[in-house]
């Protein structure tokens, strides 16, 4: 099925049924309740070019799901806009989202002497494997090498040191889809779209950059 063929059967239940969907779905009338994902990857930049990184790498994620691609785009847009060259060495992403992911990318890019001074992992996991190739490389966080990702799960606490990263507040995201769909049903006025602002949870494997 074409996309406009699927954009008019979502129509055509959204017509009948309040639909409230977290994903991007342009030309429906469903209600759209977002992570705001540009900015996830503003509160990173700054954070990081605000401490003085330039040699920036990202890890993890495949193109092929639309909030990694998100970032990716963001990221060459920051880029660009604080005056950084876009280098190709710097990117580590092979459709994984997990710790062996992280490892295997950081090892390449440290491998191929890619010499980044901070790294995006583009979640928690692939952050834990690497740190791991960075500690195991005598490499110290956040000294050498900054360590930024998403998701501020559970382990982010348990690492050492513990990892700076972005909260999407997953139970005032649930809080507002639930409030979505109610108000939907009930008939009220409501936005057709509304982003979930991110925070960013700054702990201690970002740092500034090491001067020579």
């Amino acid at each position: 099925h074409s996309r406009a063929d699927m954009v008019e059967k979502v129509n055509l239940l959204a017509n009948r049924i309040p639909m409230v969907v977290t994903g991007k779905l342009d030309g429906t009338g469903c209600y759209q309740v977002q992570i705001d994902d540009a900015e996830c990857m503003d509160l990173i930049m700054d954070h990081l070019v605000g401490l003085g990184h330039k040699r920036i790498g990202v890890i993890g994620g495949s193109m092929d799901i639309l909030s990694t691609f998100g970032k990716f785009q963001r990221y060459r847009e920051l880029l660009d806009r604080y005056g950084i060259p876009y280098l190709p060495e710097l990117v580590g992403k092979d459709g994984g989202y997990d710790a062996d992911t992280g490892y295997r990318e950081m090892k390449a890019m440290l491998h191929r002497g890619a010499d980044p001074t901070a790294v995006i992992a583009v979640n928690d996991f692939t952050a834990v494997g690497v740190m791991k190739c960075i500690q195991e490389a005598s490499l110290r966080i956040p000294d050498d090498i900054s360590v930024v990702s998403y998701d501020d799960t559970y382990i982010t606490d348990l690492m050492t040191p513990p990892l700076t990263s972005i909260a999407y507040h997953y139970r005032h995201f649930g809080k507002v889809l639930v409030e979505t769909a109610i108000g939907a049903i009930e008939g009220k006025e409501l936005p057709k779209r509304q982003l979930i602002k991110p925070e960013l949870m700054v702990r201690g494997s970002s740092g500034r950059v090491k001067t020579p």
